[in-house]
């Protein structure tokens, strides 16, 4: 038998070594779920971190996203599902889906496939790449070109009232990007210079939002425009972003964006029509939910 934890804000620390910290900071958001199995000695075994998607929108069906997974012994993996599951049927879920990197994890495959999980091998929304790499992206060079307006300015010199406001009109759009949880997030999760904003007198018409993980990593959250003319504004936002990329950070640093929208789908074509995600294997499975 294997003693079954649940992650929490309060104990989270207590693994960050197991999970890791860009994982680990997510525990206490409102949507997300996890628990440790640990052996003898109280050293962990397996673990699983997950999001709920659709939590307080009415009507909307609620889907499981599992975002971290770690089976170090695979007689533990019956019970962290059996756990899992008792928390899905708990917050009523329909839908479960995860994804994981297809290096090094065939026996999670068949584990999953096991567990009634359709997996198949696919490629990750996700792209990462370096300040170096953007600075060379023909696109960027040619925003440069043409002078900033006064009007896009890092977040750090938002009027927080401003971008009160916005987060509201996201909201209420439903346009809160990777953040579903982003009524309950401070401003402070938002890394201050390289996330933007563009005004339109005392409004604010667009923004492009990133947070800086605990190891460095720059990860795109929000990429939205409320403008008539989004063609007009993106591109200011790109150009402040790397701008302030460029002025703050050193030229190895990662950026990720994640595809997860049409918006995003398009910029990531326009930067880097070349470039791909790395291969991954994908799966879903229906919850009684």
């Amino acid at each position: 038998m294997y003693e079954i934890t649940d992650l929490r804000a309060e104990n989270r620390s207590f693994f960050e070594d197991y999970i890791g910290a860009d994982m680990t900071e997510n525990i206490g958001r409102p949507f997300y779920r996890g628990v440790i199995l640990s052996g003898e000695g109280n050293e962990p075994v397996a673990g699983m971190i997950w999001e709920i998607i659709g939590m307080g929108v009415p009507g909307k069906k609620r889907e499981s996203e599992i975002r971290w997974v770690r089976v170090d012994k695979e007689d533990a993996f019956a019970d962290m599902m059996d756990s899992y599951k008792d928390w899905i049927d708990e917050d009523e879920v329909s839908t479960s889906s995860i994804v994981v990197p297809a290096k090094d994890s065939k026996n999670l495959r068949k584990l999953f496939q096991d567990a009634g999980f359709q997996m198949s091998l696919s490629e990750s929304d996700r792209i990462t790449v370096s300040l170096s790499e953007l600075s060379e992206v023909e696109l960027m060079k040619k925003l440069k070109e043409k002078p900033l307006p006064k009007s896009v300015k890092p977040l750090s010199e938002v009027r927080l009232k401003h971008l009160r406001a916005a987060v509201n009109t996201c909201i209420r759009l439903d346009k809160m990007g990777m953040c579903r949880d982003l009524a309950n997030l401070p401003v402070s999760w938002f890394e201050p210079e390289v996330s933007c904003a563009s005004h339109n007198g005392d409004e604010i018409s667009g923004m492009f939002l990133f947070h800086r993980k605990p190891s460095g990593l720059l990860e795109a959250q929000i990429l939205v425009c409320f403008d008539k003319n989004p063609q007009a504004v993106l591109p200011l936002l790109m150009r402040k972003f790397l701008d302030s990329m460029e002025e703050n950070y050193d030229e190895d640093t990662l950026v990720a964006f994640d595809r997860h929208n049409m918006q995003t789908l398009l910029l990531a074509e326009k930067l880097f029509p070349n470039r791909i995600g790395l291969p991954v294997y994908a799966g879903s499975r229906e919850e009684k939910g």
